[in-house]
């Protein structure tokens, strides 16, 4: 196997076979993955108990399911901003909002 570094121009034109665009390894492992999450998810939603949740939703009164919402969004920011402030002290600059985005992402893959 040959492991010299190549030119962009020449990782372009690797995927390239008469003027159609073949998918990369990594694309076709990325659909996949999308293609497994939709069984994934069916198995996963099958033994909700929808009517548990909705009765107990609504015996909560609206200033409590505002303080459960304001806390979830508070503990966020704050795991998020913790996340940006290491960034940030790093060298990146990047946004809060997308540092939240990144963060909630990556929460979502590592659960």
């Amino acid at each position: 196997m040959d492991f010299t570094p190549i030119s962009p121009n020449q990782a372009a034109a690797i995927n390239v076979d008469s003027g159609t665009i073949r998918p990369s390894g990594r694309l076709k492992i990325a659909r996949l993955l999308w293609l497994l999450a939709i069984p994934a998810l069916w198995w996963a939603l099958r033994a909700v108990p929808y009517q548990q949740i909705a009765a107990v939703l609504t015996n909560l009164r609206v200033w409590q399911i505002t303080a459960l919402v304001a806390i979830n969004l508070g503990v966020i920011a704050i795991f998020s901003l913790r996340w940006w402030i290491l960034v940030g002290a790093l060298g990146g600059g990047l946004p809060f909002f997308r540092a939240v985005g990144y963060h909630l992402a990556g929460f979502g893959v590592s659960y």
